[in-house]
């Protein structure tokens, strides 16, 4: 009876703490959320409409302040491929990785965690990224494939690119060495943080200790990493955004072209 007492309050204790943390995550990530919010507005009335092409509309960004380095790959709106950034680069988006629960995409919106990549080449070609949503669980790995975030992608309500602060080439090659090794040992998803850390990642999760290789942690709260940590970061800013509104897409990107 006693061993049955001490199941049951064990069991009661791991709910109360499951559902404190939960709820404690939601206010964090609101919090952050409406932080975002505000650094991207300010990207965006930086836009100065350029070109309608089909169902979307391109803003060219100018150039603000003194870290903002154009000098790289950012977005061509005649490139047929739609590659976005350049090495080290992050991309995050607010996708519904579980479409068919809806709570899901609530959470990927506030917080950011539809899905996050890191950018291998410096024309925004390759990508490394990790996903935990296959159909087979065995192809739950950590991949460099095509970057086809924007040219595969018709329905992702926000996406965000990232640049990482005065990273030499140095930095990125520790970056990208990092990430590539885990692609050739196909290191598994794992999203129960932080237990089994070792040789596994969730998508931000992997980003994160990519770039940690130089030193320089994006994880804004020090906690679990999520898109709204890398967005936040002191280290990072924005240098592309695409929002969908309505049947068009608005798309935003950092240039020192004068219209």
């Amino acid at each position: 009876m006693k061993t049955k007492l001490a199941i049951i309050k064990t069991f009661i204790l791991i709910v109360i703490f499951s559902v404190t943390v939960f709820f404690a995550c939601l206010i964090n990530a609101s919090i952050e959320f409406l932080c975002v919010e505000k650094e991207i507005k300010e990207f965006v009335e930086r836009g100065e409409f350029y070109i309608e092409i089909g169902n979307t509309k391109y803003y060219k960004v100018s150039k603000k302040y003194e870290y903002e380095d154009v000098s790289k790959h950012i977005y061509s709106t005649t490139d047929p491929k739609k590659y976005v950034g350049s090495t080290a680069d992050i991309l995050s988006t607010t996708r519904n990785p579980l479409s068919s629960v809806p709570f899901i995409g609530f959470f990927s919106r506030i917080a950011w965690v539809g899905h996050s990549s890191l950018i291998m080449e410096s024309d925004g070609s390759k990508i490394c990224e990790v996903v935990g949503n296959e159909p087979d669980p065995k192809d739950n790995f950590v991949r460099i494939v095509d970057n086809r975030w924007i040219s595969g992608d018709t329905g992702s309500p926000h996406i965000v690119a990232l640049r990482v602060k005065n990273l030499d080439d140095e930095d990125k090659t520790k970056i990208t060495d990092y990430a590539t090794l885990q692609a050739q040992e196909q290191d598994r998803y794992n999203f129960f943080f932080p237990i089994t850390q070792t040789n596994k990642y969730y998508c931000t999760d992997l980003v994160s200790r990519s770039i940690n290789q130089a030193s320089i942690n994006i994880n804004y709260d020090g906690f679990m990493t999520t898109g709204n940590d890398m967005i936040l970061s002191k280290h990072t800013y924005i240098i592309f955004y695409r929002v969908k509104v309505d049947d068009k897409f608005l798309v935003y990107y950092l240039t020192d072209e004068v219209n």
